[in-house]
């Protein structure tokens, strides 16, 4: 059986990160998304992957990723705030101190922005430093 690509164990290590969280996790905003869906986590495609070790890149890299938190606003499109800030600190606390899965490791989540995603629901943006574990792929 052929190894997992790095951005695959990435990514799996980020979804059972924030597992339990929110009601859905997706990798991507999907296009639409059920009404009733109350509260969902995106993760988001990573940035450059870049190598940490002289040598081939998959040894170790440096990457940094991006996870949205949506939840439902109130009907008149306001924040519901305490249950996204909820959500939000939930989300944060998985990362500070640093979350040590499997394959990564990942912390010093940042909280880059608030808003309306337009489609009902409110949204926050954060960003999160990743580094995969040495030789993760051997």
């Amino acid at each position: 059986m052929a190894s997992k690509s790095l951005t695959y164990l990435i990514y799996d290590d980020l979804v059972k990160a924030v597992d339990g969280i929110g009601k859905k996790t997706f990798l991507g905003r999907p296009k639409t998304v059920s009404g009733e869906l109350v509260n969902f986590i995106v993760i988001q495609p990573m940035t450059t992957l870049q190598g940490r070790v002289a040598g081939k890149r998959d040894v170790m890299v440096d990457c940094y990723g991006i996870i949205d938190i949506y939840s439902k606003a109130k009907t008149d499109g306001t924040l519901n705030v305490l249950t996204h800030t909820t959500l939000v600190q939930n989300v944060l606390d998985k990362f500070d101190p640093p979350y040590n899965g499997d394959n990564i490791v990942a912390s010093n989540p940042k909280e880059l922005l608030t808003g309306d995603d337009k489609n009902g629901y409110q949204v926050t943006k954060l960003t999160l430093r990743i580094r995969t574990k040495f030789n993760v792929r051997k």
